[in-house]
């Protein structure tokens, strides 16, 4: 994975990284997409808060009967395109501070070092292109949650802060912010319309995130109101329950 390329150091805001891959010859498509799930994949999640990753996706190729036939059909529709690539990785990064340590950097480097020597073992990395994008939602609801608050300004750095949530839109008293492809936090200064709630108490904002104990080691530092530390479920979630400036509980989880 790419994550040491110099655009990420000078794009402002959060940046997105589509790679596609192609396997060694040696390996199968299953083989490929094992190893890449089960190996890799936690290597990622365990460096991706010193890399700055805020999200990670895998796009596994289809490889049934029906699937290979369309993708016959995409070859032979585009004059004998090139055949399919074994997967995309899709990575949204939070590019790092100006004023980032050289401890930090060096941690960085080493991670990505560390995830290019893993991607040797099974990425065919001359013939597995990577490029940044940005992304256009043509079709697709988008869906909101509307917090009314009676300070805006303590609202926003609350969530972008912790979160590294991008700001999409903003307006007199007003922010939205991109939590993913589709869903946006609506910040918005209370008025007639979306008066502030006296009591949340009952309601919760559940996000996913990387890593719940660099979450947790953020709020600490920023004197968040820590309702729960991270704590193990038996379902397989590692939980952390926060509240934010307006007494909305916010529940950050990880897949175990």
């Amino acid at each position: 994975m790419p994550v040491a390329a110099e655009p990420l150091r000078e794009a402002a805001g959060m940046v997105k990284l589509v790679y596609a891959l192609r396997r060694l010859p040696h390996l199968s498509r299953e083989e490929f997409q094992r190893y890449w799930r089960e190996v890799h994949a936690p290597l990622v999640a365990e460096r991706a808060s010193v890399l700055g990753i805020r999200r990670y996706v895998q796009c596994h190729t289809r490889s049934d009967a029906g699937s290979d036939a369309a993708h016959a059909g995409f070859q032979a529709r585009n004059g004998g395109s090139p055949a399919p690539f074994d997967g995309f990785a899709e990575l949204w990064f939070e590019p790092p501070a100006s004023d980032r340590s050289e401890a930090d950097a060096q941690a960085a480097a080493q991670a990505a070092a560390e995830l290019l020597d893993d991607e040797r073992n099974f990425i065919d990395l001359p013939n597995s292109p990577a490029t940044m994008t940005d992304e256009h939602h043509i079709v697709g609801a988008e869906r909101r949650l509307l917090v009314p608050t009676s300070d805006h300004d303590g609202t926003l750095a609350w969530h972008a802060g912790l979160f590294g949530w991008e700001v999409v839109r903003q307006w007199p008293g007003g922010t939205l912010l991109a939590i993913d492809d589709h869903t946006r936090l609506e910040i918005l200064e209370g008025n007639a319309d979306f008066p502030p709630v006296p009591s949340l108490e009952g309601t919760a904002f559940v996000v996913e995130v990387p890593d719940v104990a660099a979450v947790y080691t953020a709020a600490v530092a920023r004197g968040a109101t820590v309702v729960q530390p991270p704590q193990d479920k038996p379902w397989g979630h590692r939980n952390l329950i926060l509240r934010d400036p307006n007494g909305l509980a916010v529940v950050a989880f990880e897949v175990r």
